[in-house]
């Protein structure tokens, strides 16, 4: 497994990221968890990020299992680099593993649909992905091989918002994951690895869509955290929460 980890300096900006923005143009599937994490007493209800319809498609029989599979795997990456961050800033191999050993993962499976050049300059048009940091640990992003200019990365440039082309990377005929480094990685580690700015584009007809995978390796609900220099200690559910509320339209159906 080759990765590819995109922790640029960039100052953090006071910015309630992801749905703050145009018309977000894209089609996910998100794929969470498992029931075991609802019915911890230490901690919040979480129902309204969990309840909803059961996504495996009959149609594709295949699609449950290879997700599963994918999940195990990527665990086991995250649980690597943890420990290679922990190593890098002279700490015990392990001295992570404890806050992650039941981690509260996501999967979305992504298509970012291409437009025309009409489109691009319609006023409406506003992202595939508006501008954001991730919120969590790490996000591990397995995307086309030809998704070339779609995902942008923002420098540390401070006197203007300047961008770099994530493309994928082919090495030793692999396809690289990225891994963009997450908010509270950014808080624990003191910003030697700082959480990364980026903005996803859809690519312009004639080429085709995107499809992008990420892998978001989040610690346990219930690890105990601050967010930032000011803020009372927490357990990371309830940070999450906070989030999620601010950034998107969830809500509880009780008829279901």
């Amino acid at each position: 497994m080759i990765i590819v980890i995109t922790s640029i300096n960039v100052d953090q900006l006071l910015v309630n990221d992801i749905i703050k923005c145009a018309l977000n143009w894209h089609h996910p599937l998100r794929l969470q968890f498992n029931e075991k994490h609802l019915t911890n007493k230490n901690l919040p209800d979480y129902r309204e990020m969990a309840i909803g319809w059961n996504p495996w498609p009959k149609e594709f029989p295949l699609f449950k299992e290879t997700i599963s599979e994918y999940t195990t795997a990527m665990l086991q990456v995250g649980a690597r680099v943890m420990r290679a961050i922990a190593l890098s800033l002279n700490l015990p191999l392990n001295y992570f593993e404890s806050t992650f050993n039941d981690s509260f993962w996501v999967i979305r499976c992504i298509r970012y649909p291409a437009v025309s050049q009409d489109e691009v300059q319609s006023t409406e048009y506003g992202h595939g992905c508006g501008e954001h940091s991730d919120y969590g640990w790490l996000t591990f992003v397995n995307q086309d091989l030809d998704s070339h200019n779609c995902l942008h990365v923002r420098t540390n440039d401070t006197s203007k918002a300047t961008y770099v082309s994530a493309d994928p990377i082919v090495v030793e005929e692999q396809i690289a994951l990225t891994c963009n480094i997450g908010d509270i990685i950014a808080f624990i580690t003191k910003n030697k690895y700082r959480s990364t700015r980026h903005c996803v584009v859809n690519p312009v007809k004639p080429a085709r869509s995107r499809i992008s995978t990420p892998f978001f390796f989040e610690p346990n609900l219930d690890v105990k955290l601050r967010i930032n220099e000011t803020s009372p200690e927490c357990y990371y559910g309830e940070y999450l929460i906070s989030k999620v509320r601010n950034n998107f339209n969830y809500y509880i159906d009780e008829t279901k």
